[in-house]
């Protein structure tokens, strides 16, 4: 698998929609966040991916499309789809592959790094997790919701609940909903045995 160059996005037909939005979902982020150029080709693969899919039928989904990942090398849905599926057939190893050679591809892709964090979750690998998410929010130049959302559930997971109230204020700020971000700092300024340092950085919010 090799990077190339994404082009803009462009009208998709109707079956590639539904797979940008499936895999806004997978990653959750707004649809339209992937940027790549319709394929005809590979929004019939996804068609019949989905009819299998309501079947359980992971195997054969797998069968149909890893093809496509040797001849679209740049489709960053139809990869992350493979791995979503990986996931679901409890190969999680073959999962985890698949995202890290997406991620050393496209580092700075949001979709990729939130969908490989949470499989990294899944799999009980939270200090990566949290690794991968850190690295990306000092890589972005914008403030990405979705990854102090996520960076929340990681540090909770951690038991850094105060961290955690604290990113989710971010979150809910940066989306529009401040009453929400301030109950967030309330909860972490009441926390017992909280640090000054912690107090500060909440009090700064």
């Amino acid at each position: 698998m090799q990077a190339v160059p994404f082009t803009p996005k462009q009208q998709y037909d109707s079956d590639y929609l539904l797979m940008w939005q499936r895999l806004a979902h997978l990653a959750d982020v707004p649809a339209g966040t992937f940027k790549e150029p319709p394929n005809t080709s590979l929004s019939k693969l996804y068609k019949q991916a989905l009819s299998l899919e309501k079947t359980k039928e992971y195997e054969k989904t797998l069968l149909l499309l890893e093809p496509a990942l040797e001849n679209e090398v740049n489709s960053i849905p139809v990869s992350i789809y493979i791995a979503d599926t990986y996931q679901k057939a409890g190969d999680k190893q073959k999962a985890l592959k698949l995202y890290h050679q997406l991620h050393e591809l496209y580092p700075s892709q949001v979709p990729i790094i939130l969908s490989y964090s949470k499989q990294l979750l899944d799999n009980g690998q939270i200090a990566e997790a949290r690794t991968l998410v850190r690295k990306a929010m000092n890589r972005q130049q914008a403030v990405i919701p979705e990854l102090y959302k996520l960076l929340a559930t990681i540090e909770a997971r951690l038991g850094a609940q105060v961290s955690a109230y604290r990113y989710l204020s971010i979150y809910y700020f940066e989306t529009g909903r401040p009453h929400q971000a301030l109950q967030q700092v309330e909860l972490g300024l009441a926390t017992t045995g909280l640090s000054f340092y912690e107090r500060e950085e909440l009090e700064a919010q």
